[in-house]
């Protein structure tokens, strides 16, 4: 069974550039928080369970089935280690909390990644050709549009890895790297 896990940990410091004080996880798409309509998003996928990593200090109202962890961390990566740590175990469906798609979208993002990891996939990161971020992390796919790591090192180290807890000692030795 997946597990749901949204990485809300950030500052919002491009909205705040832009005059908006409403954190990121709580600023409203369609009527609501944007992390309350990735919460049903993950439940409707079929989630097992739906984690949430928010920054420190910012309260979500979330239903009682979900686990909301505060967090003050220096990057999107330490959020996602923090956030593996309490996460039940078995496979994870991770998002940031400002993702946004149709339903239709999420369910065929969902369905890729479940096929991926059914068929032996150790990891799935879905990657568009759009980026909007201050640090971006750009990766390489080959001829089979495979995902290839552009530190080759580094991949081949984190496919050794066995199990989750393996992989999170790995990650938190790691510095957060920007891939060209």
């Amino acid at each position: 069974m997946m597990q749901g896990l949204i990485l809300a940990g950030g500052e919002g410091s491009r909205l705040v550039a832009d005059g908006v004080d409403t954190p990121k996880a709580l600023v409203e798409v369609a009527g609501r928080p944007q992390i309350l309509n990735l919460i049903q998003t993950l439940e409707e996928l079929g989630c097992e369970s739906v984690t949430c990593m928010v920054r420190e200090g910012v309260r979500v109202d979330a239903p009682a089935s979900v686990v909301v962890r505060s967090c003050r961390t220096p990057s999107s990566l330490h959020t996602l280690i923090a956030g593996l740590a309490v996460v039940p175990p078995g496979p994870v469906f991770c998002t940031m909390v400002d993702t946004v798609m149709p339903p239709e979208d999420w369910r065929r993002v969902y369905a890729g990644v479940t096929d991926q990891l059914r068929g032996g996939a150790f990891a799935v990161l879905a990657v568009t050709p759009f980026v909007d971020d201050e640090r971006p992390v750009y990766v390489r796919r080959d001829a089979r549009l495979q995902f290839r790591h552009a530190d080759p090192q580094l991949a081949r180290a984190l496919l050794r890895q066995q199990t989750r807890r393996a992989l999170m000692a790995e990650l938190q030795r790691m510095q957060p790297l920007r891939l060209r």
